[in-house]
Order: C-alpha cells, then sequence, then structure tokens
C-alpha cells in the first residue's frame, strides 16, 4: 500500500513539474545525444537548395551561391536535369547565372553530390519569339532582338541554324538591321539570351 501511495505522489511531482521536467530533458539532449543525432541525420536526409545562383562551371562540377554561401555540387550521370518547362536539360545548356533548385545528398562541409537540379532560367523550343532585328554582326553570328513580349533579347547562331525567308532557306547575308522575324531557339531568361538558333524565319515585306 505504501508503494502505491509513493507512486501516486510520483506521479503527482511529475505531473505538476512536468514541464519543467521536460525543459530540463529538452536541454539535455540538445546538448548531448540529439545533437548527434541530428548530425547523423544530416548525412542521410538530401539538402535542398533553393534560389540558387549558377556561378561557374568546370566540366561536371557546378559551383552555385545560396544565401551567400558558395557551394561546389557534383552532376553525376544518375542526376536528373530539367528545364523550367520540365522537360529534360543538358548540362552544355547551363550557364552562370541561371537561377537553380537542386537537392542531393550532402558530400562534406558545402559539398553536395546533385540528384536532381531544375534550372528555372532555362526555356526551350520559344515558338515565336516576333521582333525587329538590331547590331547585327553576321561575321560574329548575332544581333539584338528588339520584342515586345521579350524585350531586348541577344540572338547567337551558327551554321546549323536556318533563315527561311516565304519558304525558302536563304544565307545569313540576307538578314539586314530592322528586318520583322521569328526567331526559334534555346532561351536563356537570366541573360536574355537565345543560343542556339534553331531557326530565324524572316517576314515579308
Amino acid at each position: 500500500m505504501k508503494s502505491f501511495s509513493t507512486t501516486i505522489k510520483v506521479a503527482l511531482l511529475i505531473g505538476v513539474f512536468g514541464v519543467g521536467l521536460l525543459a530540463t530533458a529538452a536541454v539535455w539532449a540538445k546538448n548531448g545525444f540529439l545533437l548527434m543525432e541530428l548530425s547523423k541525420l544530416e548525412e542521410v536526409l538530401p539538402i535542398l537548395l533553393f534560389h540558387s545562383q549558377l556561378k561557374s562551371i568546370d566540366n561536371n562540377i557546378l559551383t552555385v551561391d545560396w544565401r551567400g554561401q558558395e557551394y561546389k555540387v557534383t552532376v553525376t550521370p544518375q542526376t536528373k536535369l530539367w528545364r523550367r518547362n520540365g522537360k529534360p536539360a543538358n548540362l552544355n545548356e547551363f550557364k552562370p547565372g541561371n537561377s537553380l533548385r537542386l537537392s542531393g545528398k550532402r558530400l562534406g562541409d558545402n559539398v553536395i553530390e546533385a540528384r536532381y537540379i531544375h534550372n528555372s532560367s532555362l526555356e526551350i523550343g520559344v515558338k515565336a519569339i516576333i521582333g525587329l532585328i538590331d547590331k547585327l554582326d553576321v561575321e560574329q553570328g548575332q544581333f539584338i532582338l528588339q520584342s515586345s513580349t521579350h524585350g531586348l533579347v541577344t540572338v547567337k547562331f551558327n551554321a546549323g541554324a536556318k533563315v527561311i525567308d516565304q519558304g525558302n532557306e536563304k544565307k545569313f547575308s540576307s538578314l539586314i538591321n530592322g528586318q520583322k522575324v521569328i526567331v526559334k531557339g534555346l532561351y536563356d531568361r537570366s541573360q536574355q539570351l537565345i543560343s542556339p538558333v534553331q531557326k530565324i524565319i524572316i517576314f515579308p515585306d
């Protein structure tokens, strides 16, 4: 009977001072076991970087800035790369200044092996960016497209691009400043850049 009474008293004490006891336990856990377990979890749980900025690319190593800290991100054959619209991307399409959202495995301090990278700056296959040609440089293979919908866009073309005039394929020398065209190609929002260009269609006079 005495043992039962003692148990009741202990239970009452815990009921009255439970908050304090829990707080004390939390402090102990924070300074001891809990921190050890959290450090283990960091090694297992994926690290997420939202709205990080791509600073540079060296082969398959990306240097990104996230909240003022620099991270080295390794891209492996298993890494999933996506464009803004969710379609698959290639690493050679990535450019400094791109805005990235990525997840991966922490390999060390600020070192990550990427599981996926979503490039929100990268769009592909814009079917119709209409504008006027300005600052045309055929030798350098570029011009500025003055577009009412996209602003000033730098257009870079190479030998793989096609110039179409009323259904006929033309040479790049047929382009002139002030000409109204439709440009189709890889559009980088962060740099206002279309490169490479797939097709340039000249509007009829």
